[in-house]
């Protein structure tokens, strides 16, 4: 089995499933705002802690292994620093490799992801404190000894960037970044998604390949919360709108290899339903989410083709 990464709906934070080669399940601590991570060797059937810190350590928001079977979990300090924790291949053997501290400002729900080489690429919005006026995306890198600032991307004028959701992946020889801006007076917000080649992302050569799909932000909530790159080459993401008079409205849109624009796949007017994660097989769509009706919770899991 391969490492996998699987995002399990949840409504706060996002906790992370992992499995590396050997069968072993990695699961951050299903606790919001705890520093924890669980261990399995026997597919699921018990779980074990594997890295004990202090109950004020942080919390752990992102989860990746390398091919070594080294885990690395991704998370925020009580100090609000931004912090990366690394494994043995055992998964028992723990130590902090990175605490990154911008001075003045915040880290929110950092995300990650590796390449092929075990390159550590993982980035977070910084808010300023204590206004919370400005915000900063940074996406860094670590080799394994060194950490190289890859993208610094300040929220436009009168706009701040969203800190829920981050999700970033590595497709070929680029990286991607999803996040959403919110308009502080006209209350819309603008999702994107900016791409770097891994060769060139710490000269700053960063495009955004969806810059003007522009929505309904009236909620904590709103932004983009996943995207993917099928098998032809073809751009899925997803996401929510709110709707400031009636209910979410979860967005599906989607890019093929040669068009020159995005269009909506999906428009889900009806019910309250976090989408948060996708794959794609030959021509199908796959989501799954949460969706709340009548004050209960039910997961779901949608499929468009």
């Amino acid at each position: 089995m391969g490492a996998v990464d699987i995002v399990q709906p949840k409504t706060d934070v996002y906790p992370k499933i992992a499995c590396d080669s050997a069968g072993n399940i990695y699961m951050m601590a299903p606790v919001s705002k705890h520093w924890g991570v669980m261990k399995s060797t026997d597919q699921g059937a018990t779980f074990v802690s594997v890295d004990s810190v202090p109950a004020t350590y942080g919390r752990s928001t992102d989860i990746a292994i390398n091919g070594a079977n080294e885990v690395y979990v991704i998370g925020v300090r009580q100090s609000g620093d931004l912090a990366v924790r690394k494994s043995d291949s055992t998964g028992t053997v723990w130590s902090e490799v990175v605490l990154y501290n911008l001075p003045g400002y915040t880290a929110t729900e950092p995300r990650g992801t590796l390449d092929g080489s075990g390159n550590l690429y993982f980035g977070s919005v910084f808010v300023e404190q204590p206004s919370g006026s400005i915000s900063r995306l940074i996406v860094q890198k670590y080799d394994g000894a060194a950490l190289t600032v890859l993208d610094d991307y300040a929220n436009p004028a009168g706009e701040y960037l969203r800190s829920n959701r981050l999700p970033m992946h590595i497709f070929g020889s680029k990286l991607y970044v999803g996040d959403a801006s919110k308009n502080t007076t006209t209350n819309m917000s603008t999702w994107f998604i900016r791409q770097c080649d891994l060769s060139t992302c710490a000269a700053g050569n960063w495009t955004n390949i969806d810059p003007s799909y522009v929505f309904e932000g009236g909620g904590s909530d709103y932004d983009i919360s996943d995207f993917y790159q099928d098998q032809f080459n073809g751009f899925w993401s997803n996401g929510l709108s709110f709707h400031l008079a009636g209910p979410i409205y979860f967005i599906a849109r989607y890019k093929a290899a040669a068009a020159a624009s995005w269009s909506d796949a999906i428009a889900d007017f009806g019910d309250h339903r976090f989408g948060t994660y996708l794959r794609t097989s030959t021509n199908r769509f796959f989501f799954t989410g949460l969706e709340f009706n009548a004050g209960v919770f039910k997961g779901v899991v949608t499929e468009y083709r």
